[in-house]
């Protein structure tokens, strides 16, 4: 399009003519000339524009996704100015009254009362103050960083939050404080922080191919723990019963745990659990060292263990009851003295898993004791 000063200069020709022509006289050329410079005028305006069909249209610039919303780069600079007259006044007004008071230059208690009541709103303004010049301060350097980091990321519309830490020389720690309080603050609208608090996404769209990157690698690492599973060696049904009694055996012991947690120390009922806890973990830890005796502790699993927590859950309920009746104590002591037998039961079990190798050791020894009068090396 013509230039405002091209027309300007074309209306002087114009007039220019005009004035000649009238002081000279001569108005013959003037009719002809005056058609030449509108025609040129004419030619100019109707030159074509990047919207004019035929010609390639200009590129349209990169568009900034952070700076979507103007802010102020002074913004907080009247809260500093303002914090710091009100705290130096409100300091100055506090530490006089209260300096007169101290000196006692002040007479009369109505004096007093009026000069104590002054320094105190003095104080409160220089309270107030400190925290209004605070606030200046913390939003004016966020602005400072919200410009930096906008610089930074330029038309990109996500940005990795370790490398905008790095180039803006500020903590990973801090970046993230900073871009949640812009995001709360609505500075960057619409812009997200990723769950791993890794990326700063700055678009729905961004958002969009974040999510199904994320869902595709949920699904991914899924299909590899299932091929994994499916390719492990299948184990044969002595293992499984073996890590079956393990993980019920840990959940059993947690649990007892948590009801000798809730029991005082004090109580002789403690001590029983603790012993039970001793007793379960050694029998556990003798199926882990020999599998083969996992397949005497059906019962062990299936009933005795069962039936011991569901008699502990009740009594710690029983134990919880603020007022202790003669049925729930009759019920407690019950429980109690059945712990007794219990793990003597425990230890029964416990002791029959080493039969086996108590049998191997007897001939071992007995064998041992054979060759060895044999061989003239014992009486």
């Amino acid at each position: 399009m013509t230039d405002i000063n091209d027309l300007l200069k074309i209306g002087g020709d114009i007039l220019h003519d005009v004035s000649g022509a009238i002081e000279s006289g001569d108005y013959s050329d003037l009719g002809k000339r005056t058609k030449e410079r509108i025609a040129f005028a004419a030619g100019q305006l109707a030159k074509p524009t990047g919207k004019t069909p035929g010609r390639t249209p200009e590129r349209k610039k990169d568009v900034s996704h952070f700076f979507t919303r103007p802010q102020n780069r002074s913004a907080g600079a009247g809260e500093i100015v303002g914090g710091t007259l009100g705290s130096v006044v409100g300091g100055i007004g506090a530490a006089i009254s209260f300096g007169l008071l101290g000196t006692g230059a002040i007479y009369g208690l109505m004096a007093k009362i009026f000069v104590t009541g002054i320094g105190m709103l003095f104080g409160i303004m220089f309270l107030s103050s400190l925290f209004m010049l605070r606030s200046g301060i913390r939003t004016s350097n966020l602005i400072k960083r919200y410009f930096s980091y906008g610089s930074l990321i330029g038309t990109a519309e996500f940005f990795s939050i370790k490398e905008l830490a790095d180039k803006s020389g500020v903590g990973i720690k801090k970046t993230i404080k900073d871009l949640q309080e812009m995001i709360r603050r609505n500075m960057i609208p619409g812009a997200r922080i990723d769950d791993k608090k890794t990326t700063l996404l700055l678009t729905d769209q961004a958002y969009s191919q974040y999510m199904e990157a994320e869902n595709a690698r949920i699904d991914r690492e899924k299909k590899e723990q299932e091929n994994k599973a499916s390719e492990a060696p299948s184990s044969d049904a002595a293992d499984e019963e073996v890590r079956r009694i393990i993980d019920d055996g840990n959940r059993a012991l947690k649990r007892i745990r948590e009801i000798n947690d809730e029991i005082p120390d004090s109580e002789i009922m403690s001590d029983k659990l603790y012993r039970l806890e001793d007793i379960m973990r050694r029998i556990f830890g003798q199926v882990r060292k020999n599998p083969a005796c996992a397949s005497d502790l059906r019962r062990f699993m299936d009933y005795y263990l069962p039936t011991t927590t569901k008699l502990l859950t009740a009594y710690v309920e029983l134990d919880r009851q603020p007022v202790q009746g003669e049925n729930i104590s009759r019920t407690r002591k019950e429980i109690e003295d059945s712990m007794d037998t219990i793990n003597d039961a425990f230890e029964k079990i416990l002791d029959g898993m080493f039969s086996d190798m108590a049998e191997d050791i007897s001939v071992d020894i007995s064998v041992m004791k054979t060759m060895l009068e044999q061989d003239g090396l014992s009486k």
